[in-house]
């Protein structure tokens, strides 16, 4: 049948879904293809109006019988459906597939309703540039950097899982395809890349959706669904991520921002493609969850930037039913299994961390989602297959715990099982915080601080940290087992800070936690000595723990001083005099980067400095003359202290002036400086990292 102006006419579910039909009759190839062959005929009047009488009928091949009864055609169904979908007909063209895709949930009208066909709920998709060079060019030129940099990319991604770093994806899964990838590259292209004809084929992908693989599927076979020549855009959006992360711990330090960033700006210009497509798969969600750690590394965990990717990345998984992997399990192999489950307890732990760094809300509720306690399982077990995989998952238990291999190696599963255990306290905590405060608030805060001293018992033995950890275990198992016991003592240090405003504990009792937060922070100050390029990516610990502690020591010894009263804690005033001097210290000696991260830490440490300073220079019962004119030194120096901000914060011209830090009040207790803490966070917009800065 022809429409009016000689154009063939497409069927019903076709023409409402508003997407390419091909004509064939009785039942064209889309129909088929979607399992839908009984419902696909061609109206002879589509623009009829309800009311009209019509008869709908199949238009039939010639010389072709009608059915003669319902079995018949279903019959000539099933056929089909063995005989598989037809090829498409050559000279039409493939666009992308805006259907709906992914976890849909008990609640949604499609799963109810599922007469109607997916594709009618959807919209007409945006229209994609045809023109290659405006898409993939920015693109192009990355990957010719990254080749070029690629054997020392190879030394970079060795590091970076070698060391004390919080991987999530096992490293047989990412680093192996990805080598050989950049391997390939290199032999192929010679002295003058040109990847014209890779990105050919990435361009042919693109319109399709990656290959599924079988729940007995080998890494190899899923590897081959986007390598070679099925190499996907999404993949390459993983090396670059990947290889912005990892370089940061081998090249130089000016090197590292401009390559990073660079890297950064070509994923994110993938991912952009990716999402015109309607590519939402297991390599988009690797792609957003290592933009999320490459924007940490960039803009810090206080900027928009961040905030807002990582935002991306929650939605990602939910689309893709990450949050329901035991309640509605996918026919997956194992392998991908597990690491959905990691990625998603990583998005939960950075979820939890980041809404208390911030105080905003979180964007994953546990109440919506299984248990995503991932395996103790090493990286090259979780590849296993056959009896191999059951002797190690028997070995570790019914998700048990297993014990330190060598004295000083810790699993990536087992950091990842330490940092989600605490993440399930810390989800409780926020609801206090955060929420809505009622008349069993009091009673609430109880309950909570006696299932924090219940969480602290569930951690092993042999995965608790002491000062004294560094003289028996390596560095990286130890600084892995003191950002969980920092974890935990912030999250006392929160729920003791509540306490105080009800009144239910002394200030003694929060002055004991800071200290040890101090303390734990200083340990690692200690380590940073002898391998400073191994720990510059932790200034979160600094920013999460380390100054909130030593502002509230600073706050109260200074409040001690002007008043003439004991320092109401059992720890020595000079041994916190000279615990906040170190790390003031540091701050002010260091050589640091030049992030911001490390510059909101820097202008953070010269107010505590300035605290710290007018204690030492004050005599007890200060006469209120002084002390307003302490409070208005300490004005000074807050909002002055972006113009002597470090010197290599200076010395770098792409960071623009900060904004100037709210001032002190005059007459301050603890809890009046964590006020000020948390109006203090803000973001930087300095770093400007698109592609047309870097190219």
């Amino acid at each position: 049948m022809y429409r009016r102006n000689g154009k063939p006419t497409s069927c019903e579910p076709c023409r409402l879904a508003k997407v390419r039909c091909n004509h064939a009759t009785p039942v064209c190839a889309r129909c088929q293809a979607r399992g839908i062959s009984d419902r696909c005929f061609y109206h002879p009047a589509p623009l009829t109006r309800a009311t009209a009488k019509f008869r709908p009928y199949r238009v039939r091949r010639d010389g072709a019988l009608p059915s003669a009864s319902p079995s018949s055609s279903a019959e000539t169904r099933n056929q089909a459906t063995h005989s598989g979908p037809e090829k498409k007909p050559e000279g039409e063209e493939a666009g992308p597939d805006s259907s709906p895709s992914g976890y849909l949930g008990g609640s949604s009208a499609l799963r109810l309703l599922p007469k109607f066909s997916p594709a009618c709920a959807s919209t007409t998709p945006v229209q994609i540039q045809n023109d290659a060079s405006t898409q993939f060019t920015p693109i192009i030129q990355a990957l010719k950097r990254l080749v070029t940099s690629s054997t020392r990319l190879e030394d970079a991604l060795s590091r970076y899982y070698g060391g004390p770093r919080f991987t999530v994806i096992p490293r047989p899964l990412i680093v192996d395809p990805l080598l050989d990838f950049l391997r390939e590259l290199r032999a192929s292209q010679g002295q003058d890349p040109n990847f014209g004809a890779v990105f050919e084929r990435v361009q042919d992908n693109l319109v399709k959706k990656l290959s599924p693989v079988s729940p007995h599927s080998t890494p190899l076979e899923f590897y081959q669904t986007f390598t070679s020549e099925n190499i996907r855009l999404e993949f390459i959006s993983v090396v670059f991520t990947i290889s912005g992360v990892a370089c940061h711990y081998t090249l130089s330090p000016a090197q590292d921002a401009e390559f990073s960033a660079e890297m950064y700006a070509a994923s994110k210009a993938c991912i952009q493609i990716c999402e015109n497509y309607n590519q939402v798969n297991e390599l988009t969600a690797w792609a957003r969850l290592m933009n999320v750690l490459l924007s940490s590394f960039l803009f810090g965990d206080a900027s928009n930037a961040l905030y807002h990717r990582f935002n991306e990345f929650v939605a990602e998984l939910y689309v893709l039913g990450f949050h329901r992997l035991k309640s509605s399990p996918p026919d997956v192999p194992f392998f991908i299994l597990e690491t959905r489950n990691r990625i998603f307890a990583f998005a939960i732990i950075r979820d939890k961390s980041l809404a208390t760094f911030l105080g905003r809300p979180p964007r994953v509720d546990n109440n919506f989602c299984d248990d995503a306690m991932p395996l103790n399982i090493d990286d090259d077990e979780i590849i296993l297959q056959g009896s191999e995989l059951q002797a190690v998952l028997q070995s570790a238990g019914d998700g048990g715990w297993r014990n330190i291999s060598n004295g000083e190696y810790i699993r990536q599963s087992s950091f990842l099982r330490l940092r989600y255990q605490q993440a399930e306290l810390q989800e409780k905590v926020l609801r206090l915080s955060l929420g809505n405060r009622g008349p069993l608030f009091p009673e609430k805060l109880r309950e909570l601080y006696e299932a924090y001293h219940a969480a602290l018992e569930e951690i092993p033995q042999q995965y608790r940290y002491h000062s004294s950890s560094w003289a028996i275990w390596g560095p990286q198992l130890c600084v892995k087992l003191l950002v969980v016991d920092l974890q935990y003592l912030y999250s006392r240090f929160q729920i003791e800070r509540m306490l105080l405003q009800v009144g239910q504990v002394s200030i003694t009792s929060l002055l004991e936690t800071s200290m040890e937060l101090l303390s734990g922070v200083l340990d690692f100050v200690q380590q940073q000595h002898s391998r400073p390029r191994a720990y510059e990516g932790y200034a979160w610990l600094f920013l999460y723990y380390g100054l909130p502690g030593a502002g509230t020591l600073a706050t109260e010894l200074y409040n001690s001083t002007i008043s003439g009263t004991p320092l109401p804690t059992t720890t020595p005033r000079s041994q916190i005099i000279r615990d906040l001097s170190v790390l003031l210290a540091y701050f002010e000696r260091k050589q640091l980067p030049v992030r911001p991260d490390f510059v909101v830490c820097t202008q953070i440490s010269k107010v505590i400095g300035a605290l710290l300073d007018d204690t030492l220079n004050s005599e007890p019962k200060l006469q209120c003359e002084q002390a307003t004119q302490s409070g208005q030194l300490l004005d000074q120096v807050s909002s002055g202290a972006v113009e002597n901000s470090h010197a290599n914060a200076q010395s770098d011209g792409a960071f623009h002036e900060f904004n100037a830090i709210p001032p002190l009040p005059e007459q301050m207790t603890s809890q009046d400086f964590l006020s000020w803490f948390d109006e203090l966070i803000w973001d930087d917009p300095a770093v400007n990292v698109e592609s047309s800065n870097w190219m």
